[in-house]
């Protein structure tokens, strides 16, 4: 499986998240989402990260894959870390709890 395209899009209504589509040449399509500065993440998609992922297999090591914020609970992102189907996590410290418990999960990932 090799990436053929990947795509930003941005929705009038909701013109703050952009999309990112990559598409594979087996016909399967991942979509992503980023929170603010659209058009600077846009811009660096195009300019930078398309260029470098399109022709990989994005199962193979190398391309780094981050859970989000929406995940809620401090059991959730560990759940997610020792599987190790994440390299990275963003958390949301209103969603995760306070500063410790923020901290628990973030340093179980070195």
């Amino acid at each position: 499986m090799k990436i053929t395209e990947v795509e930003t899009i941005q929705l009038p209504y909701l013109n703050n998240i952009p999309w990112v589509r990559a598409r594979t040449h087996d016909r399967i399509v991942g979509l992503g989402e980023a929170f603010c500065g659209a058009n600077a993440v846009a811009a660096y998609i195009h300019s930078d990260l398309a260029p470098r992922r399109v022709g990989l297999d994005p199962l193979e090591p190398g391309i780094p894959v981050c859970a989000s914020e929406t995940l809620a609970t401090r059991s959730q992102f560990l759940d997610v870390l020792k599987t190790d189907a994440t390299d990275y996590v963003m958390l949301e410290i209103s969603w995760c709890g306070d500063h410790p418990d923020a901290v628990r999960p973030s340093t179980r990932a070195t």
